[in-house]
């Protein structure tokens, strides 16, 4: 491959996924309208059950009136802004506009309001998505990061787990997480670069300066494992 193709392939992983794979018709992308992406029909007869705001909504997808749908998400969101649902839905309606600058500046939220909610998995994912929007993303808020980076951890993610990970103890050194994320950190030293005894000693400082905090059990456990692995390579 050439530089100038190495340098095209580059730069379409990170452009926002096109309008046209998002809107077929829209509303099916809409979880809160009681569709899922794929299976819903059109719009039929008013549900008794459906709020005033899904009713506005898809009548307005329907029409075509993107720009509306937008402002009506956006105005609810003023009044709950931590809502996860709201937050998903405004998500999606500025990736099918194609619009990066806007995905990207409430992608804080979004990202934060799924972590409060206790949804890490679609935070991960969304974290994900960010990156592929720019990979220079960076999550601004210290209390979402410890959870999504265990997740990814969790899920084999490492090269994600690194990115969270590094830097974390500069940006944020008075976080009451710090010693969650040091103990990612030697767990990546160990299963992504195989360097364990750097890790092993690493954990052994975590078990040692931060005996009170609840990370400090794991990390025991996991030294035990650490120094069996290092008895098996030294035969």
């Amino acid at each position: 491959m050439t530089s100038t193709q190495h340098s095209k392939s580059r730069q379409s992983m990170h452009e926002p996924r096109s309008r046209s794979c998002c809107i077929k018709p829209f509303w099916r992308r809409l979880p809160f309208l009681g569709g899922t992406e794929g299976e819903a029909a059109a719009p039929t007869a008013a549900d008794p059950l459906e709020t005033p705001l899904a009713r506005r909504l898809k009548t307005l997808l329907a029409q075509g009136r993107m720009n509306e749908a937008i402002t009506e998400v956006e105005q609810a969101l003023q009044g709950d802004l931590l809502n996860p649902d709201l937050n998903e839905q405004l998500h999606v309606l500025y990736m099918a506009q194609d619009d990066p600058h806007r995905t990207l500046a409430h992608g804080q939220q979004w990202i934060k309001a799924l972590v409060q909610a206790g949804r890490h998995r679609e935070a991960l994912a969304g974290v994900n998505t960010l990156h592929g929007i720019d990979e220079d993303f960076e999550i601004e808020d210290g209390d979402i990061i410890p959870p999504i980076a265990r997740l990814a951890m969790q899920d084999g993610a490492r090269e994600l787990a690194i990115g969270l990970v590094n830097g974390f103890d500069k940006r944020f050194p008075e976080h009451a997480e710090l010693p969650t994320m040091y103990f990612l950190g030697a767990r990546l030293l160990s299963e992504h670069w195989r360097q364990h005894d750097k890790a092993a000693r690493m954990v052994r400082g975590i078990i040692a300066h931060y005996a009170g905090h609840p990370v400090a059990a794991e990390a025991e456990a996991y030294l035990v494992a650490l120094e069996a692995v290092r008895r098996r390579l030294m035969k």
